[in-house]
């Protein structure tokens, strides 16, 4: 499938350069019942897998962030070392890379499913059996979001990896979470049009107030847990 590079952010400093790849998987089931369909999964992957596949690691991303979000960890002498493991790094349903309600033409914007969790660590499991024949990882690693699905990796697939790396996760959603996350959304959706909600244009409004109201939340809350940053964060 020819690669649309033109959704990948500007590099940064640190930001490892690799060749994107691309899953095109047809229509993938949601546990739901739902279908994505055309769906294409967003990876790249950093060393070389041995004869006998065992020295998989498996890097999941953060919710706003895509595959480069662990390249600080990646490199010789740190602790994914391409020289020792073949290191997979996918980009999660919906950040933009990987099939997503901007990027999806045939269900865009509202019309794209609502998915789960559980269907990002699904079709991970599927790329690594049936596209890079992998039956096992030496571990699952992944901050934020990306540790959720690691701890999912460790309930759905025990036998699958030797451990887990689940760094800030949250086993459950907290409530102070799901008030920033459903505010966002909300101020997201009142800057659309109708138009805009059927056919995946916006306008930038509702962009920005997110942005602000969940950066708000943000800072209150650190505020309130650390006294000290309170003169910073007026």
């Amino acid at each position: 499938m020819a690669q649309d590079t033109s959704r990948h952010p500007p590099m940064k400093p640190g930001m490892i350069e690799a060749k994107h790849r691309h899953w095109a998987a047809g229509d993938l089931a949601l546990e739901s019942g739902d279908v994505i369909r055309d769906f294409d999964l967003s990876y790249v992957t950093h060393g070389k897998l041995n004869d006998a596949h065992d020295n998989a690691v498996l890097v999941t991303i953060s919710l706003s962030g895509n595959h480069h979000r662990l390249d600080f960890l990646i490199g010789p002498g740190k602790a994914l070392d391409p020289e020792h493991w073949f290191i997979v790094c996918v980009d999660p349903i919906g950040n933009g890379l990987t099939i997503s309600p901007s990027t999806s033409r045939a269900q865009p914007g509202m019309r794209f499913p609502r998915f789960v969790l559980r269907d990002m660590v699904l079709s991970q499991h599927r790329l690594l059996t049936e596209v890079l024949e992998i039956e096992s990882v030496l571990t699952v690693i992944g901050a934020s979001m990306g540790g959720m699905q690691a701890l999912q990796w460790a309930v759905r697939y025990p036998e699958f990896m030797r451990s887990i790396v689940a760094m800030t996760p949250m086993a459950r959603t907290a409530p102070w979470a799901v008030a920033v996350v459903e505010t966002a959304r909300r101020a997201l959706m009142a800057g659309m049009s109708s138009c805009a909600i059927h056919f995946g244009s916006s306008t930038n409004s509702g962009r920005a107030t997110s942005s602000r109201i969940a950066g708000k939340y943000q800072c209150e809350r650190y505020s309130k847990s650390c006294p000290s940053m309170r003169p910073a964060l007026r």
